[in-house]
């Protein structure tokens, strides 16, 4: 064999062992429980140059409670690159505000997080400020219980590849993972969208510049605004139908599966034919520039058939971009031009690839399943392309966090 070809075979076989062993780095990165800690709910994020951020929390275990917050107890992070070595050694991001368990109802809680475009960190959890005591009592702005009255808020947290961090406070609540969505602009600029189990939205855009996090304005998107109510029906729906992008320095593409799509009552059966509709918004006031629809199955993609990611994404082609959308076999991709209009064409239909043909092109995405609350542990990595193809590999293993070796 000549040396050039012995090299690039060689170099291939990295790239195959680099992209199939992303989930047993991930394992070996995140601290197992054990007599002194438990590890619970972790979030993992894919960055572009396939660096790995992992965030979880370390609590007391459910056996005892200290007497003090000790340093190894509250929400840390830790970024390694695609060769499993560390960029940000794990570290603590947010520490409990008092004695005891760590992870009560009153402390923060991650729920969301993502990458950044400049490969930093922003992780998204909920904050529970009580409601003051008289004072009288002594015991004024304490918590006490876990059925304390008060008001969650959203805390946004940001860690830059030097570790840096920095951390705002939204006045809204965030339901959960689901009913959050974020893009990035061009100018540094992070737009957030958010809706709390009463279905109250609101929308922040916040800059991101090195990690330093500031609130530039928030906006509340339910009260009576004329035809703002529609245009903005979308922050309301679960990330599973939905995905947004920032289009240059102004302009928020949204892109929406209807409603028509029932998955809970289509599980397991072909999904019913649905109405794909995408917006362009201009920022920061949301005005409608334009929109268009068409039905799911006259629009050119692919269909993949063998894994079901949860959440709907959008992803650059070199002719526009690749809206993907889970449905009960798996995951299909719908072609956009480059302003977002949905472009008619053929389907195909091929079953998910392995991770060692995954090109360079596309986004990553790593998600664990239940997240925190016992056996049976088990995590997911898909990568979707800018051909239009699903990407999957699921490892599961007693040694995953939560378990003791």
């Amino acid at each position: 064999m000549k040396p050039s070809r012995l090299v690039f075979v060689t170099l291939m076989f990295a790239a195959a062992a680099t992209a199939a062993s992303l989930l047993q780095a991930v394992n070996k990165s995140l601290p197992m429980t054990t007599a002194a800690v438990d590890i619970r709910c972790p979030i993992g994020s894919v960055c572009d140059d396939g660096a790995v951020w992992l965030c979880w929390w370390q609590k007391y275990p459910d056996s005892w409670f200290g007497s003090s917050v000790r340093s190894d107890i509250g929400i840390f992070c830790r970024l390694f690159d695609k060769n499993g070595r560390d960029m940000v050694r794990p570290m603590r991001i947010v520490a409990p505000r008092g004695p005891g368990d760590a992870m009560t109802g009153q402390n923060p809680s991650p729920f969301f997080a993502c990458a950044t475009p400049d490969g930093g960190f922003v992780v998204f959890m909920s904050d529970f400020f009580p409601d003051p005591r008289p004072r009288d009592t002594g015991f004024a702005g304490v918590v006490t219980s876990t059925g304390e009255h008060g008001k969650h808020r959203t805390r946004v947290v940001s860690v830059s590849r030097r570790g840096r961090i920095s951390s705002v406070l939204l006045n809204s609540s965030a339901g959960g993972s689901s009913w959050i969505k974020v893009a990035f602009g061009s100018d540094g600029v992070m737009h957030c969208f958010t809706n709390d189990l009463q279905d109250h939205a609101s929308y922040a855009r916040l800059a991101l510049r090195d990690g330093r996090l500031s609130i530039l304005d928030t906006v509340r998107l339910d009260f009576p605004v004329p035809g703002m109510t529609r245009l903005v029906s979308w922050v309301h729906d679960d990330n599973i139908r939905v995905a947004i992008r920032i289009l240059g320095r102004d302009t928020l593409l949204v892109v929406h599966a209807g409603k028509t799509r029932d998955f809970d009552h289509t599980l397991w059966e072909s999904a019913p034919s649905g109405l794909m509709t995408s917006y362009r918004l201009r920022l920061p006031e949301l005005a409608l520039i334009d929109s268009a629809s068409g039905t799911d199955s006259t629009l050119a993609g692919v269909s993949s058939v063998g894994v079901f990611h949860r959440r709907a994404s959008l992803v650059e082609t070199k002719r526009g971009f690749l809206f993907y959308l889970p449905y009960p076999q798996g995951m299909r991709s719908f072609g956009l031009d480059t302003v977002g209009k949905p472009v008619l064409g053929a389907r195909n239909e091929n079953s998910v690839r392995s991770p060692r043909t995954l090109g360079a092109t596309g986004t990553q995405f790593i998600e664990f399943a239940n997240r925190g609350y016992g056996p049976p542990w088990s995590m997911e990595w898909f990568g979707l392309d800018s051909a239009g193809n699903t990407y999957c590999e699921v490892q599961r293993s007693d040694s995953v966090p939560g378990r003791i070796r």
